[in-house]
């Protein structure tokens, strides 16, 4: 039962972190130090 609940939410925690990964990219790249 919890194998198939991780398996049905590790394509949204995937998408999270490559979406909070291309959002943040920017702030990393752009900001000067």
């Amino acid at each position: 039962m919890l194998t198939w609940i991780g398996l049905a939410a590790l394509p949204f925690v995937l998408g999270y972190q490559a979406w909070s990964y291309w959002v943040f990219r920017k702030r990393l790249v752009a900001e000067p130090v």
